[in-house]
């Protein structure tokens, strides 16, 4: 199915895969798009390993049966993303694909699309706020959020 409009959510959810998995679920019938900063990462399982008996641990992001979830991967924990995308499923004509081409970053996500006959890009940004004595001490800093798209 080719839309004309799309319906997006974007949300922090912090990190808590208990909220990451509400907003899945309850948004499959009424949303196209969600937008996560800081999606949750645990742990998948541990494969086989050569240097630690109970085996190497596998990170991954909650997926769900209706979304289609595009994240940068890396194995790295301290370079895990910030943002990730999940496009439901009833989209799929659209041909999503996440751009690391374009730029490879774990704040940023680039999602092209195409829409009849153009192809869209879509970006979702994670940006903290400069280092900041003042800012770091301040019980209102929050990291600004950022999601934009261009044809």
């Amino acid at each position: 199915m080719i839309k004309e409009t799309l319906k997006i959510f974007s949300q922090n959810v912090r990190k808590n895969k208990t909220l990451m998995n509400i907003i899945l679920e309850n948004n499959k019938n009424n949303m196209d798009i969600i937008l996560v900063q800081e999606p949750p990462k645990s742990l998948i399982c541990r494969v086989l390993s050569h240097t630690d008996p109970t085996g190497d641990p596998i990170y991954g992001t909650p997926n769900h049966p209706d979304w289609t979830l595009f994240i940068r991967q890396n194995p790295n924990q301290e370079s895990y993303a910030r943002v990730a995308t999940y496009v439901n499923k009833k989209l799929q004509k659209m041909r999503f694909t996440l751009r690391l081409d374009i730029i490879n970053h774990r704040d940023v996500n680039v999602l092209a699309f195409h829409s009849g006959q153009h192809q869209l890009r879509h970006k979702c940004l994670f940006r903290r706020q400069p280092k900041c004595p003042t800012l770091s001490q301040s019980k209102h800093y929050r990291p600004k959020q950022h999601c934009s798209h261009d044809r």
